[in-house]
Order: C-alpha cells, then structure tokens, then sequence
C-alpha cells in the first residue's frame, strides 16, 4: 500500500555538489557564513564524548548544524 510521506520524510535531497574530486563520491561546498567557528565547536564535541550524555552530544550537534 502506497501511504504517502511519512512525518519528517522529504520528498527529495538537496545535494551540494559544487566542487569535484579525485573521488566521485566526495564533493566539497562552499561555506556561505565566514563566521562559524569550526575549532570551537570541535573542542566542545572532544568534551563532550569524555564523558557521553546522549542528551548533550545531540544538543551540542544541533548548535553546530545551526551555525
């Protein structure tokens, strides 16, 4: 049977394929906001994994995936 979506499910992916590499399967984007500070959010997640709180660690990742 044919239900339609589910909750959250997308009806296609949005793919950023700007530049190629000598992998076809590994593309590189570019980053349109200078100022995400990668390092910073690094050493929060190196924290982060010593002492594992699955809670943290998914609120840790959203903060970085929201820039």
């Amino acid at each position: 049977d044919i239900i339609g979506l589910r909750e959250g499910e997308k009806l296609f992916e949005e793919l950023l394929y700007d530049i190629p590499t000598e992998n076809k399967k590994i593309f590189i984007t570019k980053i349109e906001d200078k100022n995400i500070n990668v390092d910073y959010h690094l050493e929060k997640l190196k924290e982060a994994i010593k002492s594992p709180d699955k809670q943290n660690l998914k609120q840790l990742l959203n903060e970085f995936i929201a820039g």
